[in-house]
């Protein structure tokens, strides 16, 4: 359950969530460019705001359980499930709102954790500032504007997330808003591996 506090944390996430509204639109060359935003420029793109208000967020992880399994090919895998408290710290006053939080992540080694505290803090950002996901906005993947590095990275980010995600909605998600790499021998490969893994993954 997640603390009661006497509002001057509150005000400041409000404020926060004023300033990072419009995290998705970016100006490149005199246009409005909509880019992919990776787990690097979600928490880049907050640190000067935050640091402004006297704002961090803590992770600390409660509960950790990892499922091993095999895919239909024999490859083995794992699923490891993290419960984790994420809590908002105002530096100026001492006050404190600690949110309980949860995330996936899959890997074939022991990247497992990693993948899934990386995906976690990313995704507890997005939601908490209320930054939208629909068709205009991060992951919406559709970029008109993005430079050749630009979409590398978007790429390897999705083939990242293709890795993580054990929602086979999120990977039909992936694949169709993202036409322009449907002949993208990789990106191809990465989705027919997810779904491979997920129909290979055992129902709880």
């Amino acid at each position: 359950m997640a603390e009661k506090t006497s509002g001057n944390l509150v005000k400041k996430i409000a404020q926060l969530k004023e300033a990072v509204a419009y995290l998705q639109k970016k100006k490149h060359e005199g246009a409005v460019q909509y880019a992919y935003t990776s787990s690097s420029q979600v928490l880049g793109s907050i640190r000067a705001e935050m640091q402004k208000l006297g704002l961090i967020i803590t992770t600390s992880v409660t509960q950790a359980v990892v499922t091993p399994f095999t895919t239909k090919n024999g490859a083995p895998q794992f699923l490891t499930e993290l419960w984790m408290t994420m809590t908002w710290v105002d530096t100026e006053s001492g006050e404190e709102l600690a949110l309980p939080w949860y995330a996936q992540g899959v890997d074939n080694a022991e990247k497992g954790p990693g993948k899934a505290m990386t995906y976690g803090e990313k995704y507890f950002v997005l939601k908490q500032l209320n930054i939208a996901t629909d068709k205009d906005d991060p992951d919406a993947y559709q970029q008109t504007y993005q430079s050749d590095e630009e979409k590398s990275s978007l790429k390897s980010d999705l083939i990242t997330e293709l890795g993580m995600t054990v929602d086979f909605n999120r990977v039909k998600e992936i694949w169709s808003k993202n036409p322009s790499l449907k002949d993208d021998q990789e990106f191809k490969d990465a989705v027919a591996k997810a779904n491979q893994r997920l129909n290979a993954q055992p129902s709880k």
